[in-house]
């Protein structure tokens, strides 16, 4: 049995930064910050599954009207496939020592961490543009266009 490679050097870094900036819209506080996400393989798209469910609480998923369900959907993604944020989004403020909003759960303001999944996902859909276009070097349209 042949064992899977990796991607070739080519492909781009599967970590992906992005600037946000956006105003809360029940508060109306600003919040901004630097975040890096990872491209979620097969393995971490199985996890953010599983904390879906852990979110939902055995609800299933389409019972759950459309804001809830994409706030969970938002929240499990952040979960698993976030690297790096600032400390106000990262921080759980259930330590009474730090402030911040254990990815998004703890704040008035539910368009911030949909916000924040929107511009992750719109980068991740980014890196997978960019392979577009990018034959594998063993595929056979390379071939065919040296032969």
């Amino acid at each position: 049995m042949s064992r899977v490679s990796h991607l070739p050097k080519s492909v781009p870094s599967k970590e992906l930064a992005f600037k946000f900036k956006a105003k809360g819209s029940t508060t109306g506080h600003p919040y901004s910050g630097d975040f890096v996400v990872v491209v979620p393989q097969v393995r971490q798209m199985s996890r953010i599954g599983v904390e879906l469910a852990r979110l939902s609480d055995g609800v299933p998923f389409e019972s759950l009207d459309k804001n809830t369900a994409a706030l969970n959907n938002a929240i499990a993604f952040l979960k698993v496939c976030l690297k790096e944020g600032p400390a106000w989004f990262m921080n759980s403020p259930r330590d009474e020592k730090e402030e911040g909003m254990d990815y998004g759960l703890d704040t008035e303001d539910v368009n911030i961490p949909v916000e924040i999944f929107r511009q992750a996902d719109a980068a991740v859909k980014g890196w997978y543009d960019s392979l577009k276009g990018q034959p594998d070097e063993g595929s056979k349209e390379t071939k065919a266009s040296k032969g």
